[in-house]
């Protein structure tokens, strides 16, 4: 899975910057009505995104990691079961 976050530089400086950036999949553990105004989620590993360094000269910074058993993550996701939550 590959997740890119745009930036804007100026002069070679990320004007405005999310870093650090946790990725997390997780899955919903409770409803929203019954915590009124939040979810609660629960999740086993993140993966940190922490400095830009660009894509060929581009504004975007980008993060790779490997999912395990992607087609079963897959079949989650397509259901609704399966968050992923960007933290800054």
């Amino acid at each position: 899975m590959t997740v890119s976050v745009p930036g804007i530089v100026n002069e070679g400086v990320l004007t405005q910057t999310v870093f650090p950036l946790y990725i997390l999949l997780a899955r919903l553990v409770s409803d929203v009505a019954v915590a009124e105004y939040s979810a609660v989620y629960r999740f086993r590993r993140a993966c940190i995104l922490t400095s830009f360094t660009g894509i060929d000269d581009s504004n975007q910074a980008q993060v790779n990691f490997i999912l395990p058993e992607i087609n079963k993550l897959a079949m989650e996701a397509k259901s609704g079961s399966l968050a992923i939550l960007l933290v800054s």
